[in-house]
């Protein structure tokens, strides 16, 4: 569910460059990442902001 939401985002604020961003988003299970993920990427103004959101959520 967390993962569509953020997908779904993505492809209307970003639509042409997304994809892989979308792609990394669909391989994470972790609710926990996920809601970090979430509760961040909505404030993002470009795509270079919504993968740094990502990265850092994904570091272990």
């Amino acid at each position: 569910m967390a993962q569509e939401a953020i997908c779904k985002f993505l492809d209307t604020r970003f639509p042409e460059d997304s994809a892989g961003l979308q792609r990394d988003i669909q391989k994470i299970n972790d609710i926990v990442i996920l809601d970090k993920i979430i509760n961040k990427i909505y404030a993002v103004n470009s795509m270079e902001e919504a993968a740094a959101i990502v990265r850092e959520a994904t570091q272990k």
